[in-house]
């Protein structure tokens, strides 16, 4: 199979994922009456946007993430209070903050019990080379980066299309379990957040949140530099 198409194929199957998990949380918010003026498949400068009603729907050019806007996360909106997450109920935010995980899991769920296995007939250790670059393995460290999740994307369709179906699976899985950790950032650092905003029965102020947002960043940045430098090692190996 040609690099090009290794490439678009590891590009498809991650905006997939990631598209999935940003439709969860849109269907929610949609579900809850809750506006959302963006839509992002994709980080980093626009590539292509879509008005669809007041949500506007964008492919960005780096594909290692996504977001949903959803209006008034920390306060209510002035004059859209009835449309603003803050506004609504402690079970519905927790639900649209669990849509993408929701979805992620829902997709996984089809892809890995529904999809029939077929192993494709092969030599059983393909040579690995240049022209071939699909066959690198997993096994070979024990954190793997966005790099690395591309590179086994493009292997899994090297194995035919049911292998790579149920490897997105495996992935989209991986998403819903990683989006649950509660760092602040992620969808779970997210849920906490909500919860213990509404025990102690109000928000916590902009400076407090803040910080809490920045000390919460730096341990997802180290994993994704320390995931990324242990992908380039591998491709220099």
């Amino acid at each position: 199979m040609p690099k090009l198409i290794y490439f678009l194929v590891g590009l498809l199957g991650i905006n997939l994922i990631i598209g999935v998990h940003e439709l969860g949380h849109f269907l929610m918010c949609r579900a809850f009456k809750v506006a959302v003026p963006e839509v992002s498949i994709g980080i980093g400068p626009t590539l292509a946007s879509h008005q669809f009603a007041t949500t506007k729907l964008m492919l960005a050019l780096v594909p290692l993430g996504g977001y949903v806007e959803i209006l008034g996360m920390r306060a209510p909106a002035p004059f859209f209070e009835n449309v603003s997450f803050a506004s609504k109920p402690l079970n519905q935010k927790l639900l649209i903050l669990l849509g993408g995980i929701i979805g992620n899991i829902v997709t996984a769920f089809f892809l890995l019990f529904f999809v029939p296995f077929r192993r494709r007939r092969r030599n059983p250790e393909p040579e690995v080379s240049p022209e071939n670059p699909g066959d690198t393995g997993p096994d070979e460290s024990g954190i793997i980066g966005p790099i690395g999740i591309f590179a086994l994307i493009a292997r899994s369709a090297h194995h035919g299309i049911s292998t790579y179906l149920r490897f997105l699976g495996v992935l989209s899985l991986s998403l819903a379990v990683f989006n649950l950790l509660p760092i602040p950032l992620l969808d779970g650092g997210q849920i906490l957040i909500t919860i213990i905003e509404y025990l102690r029965g109000s928000p916590f102020d902009n400076t407090w949140y803040n910080l809490i947002m920045l000390l919460g960043t730096i341990p997802l940045i180290f994993l994704l530099l320390k995931a990324m430098r242990s992908d380039i090692r591998k491709l220099i190996a």
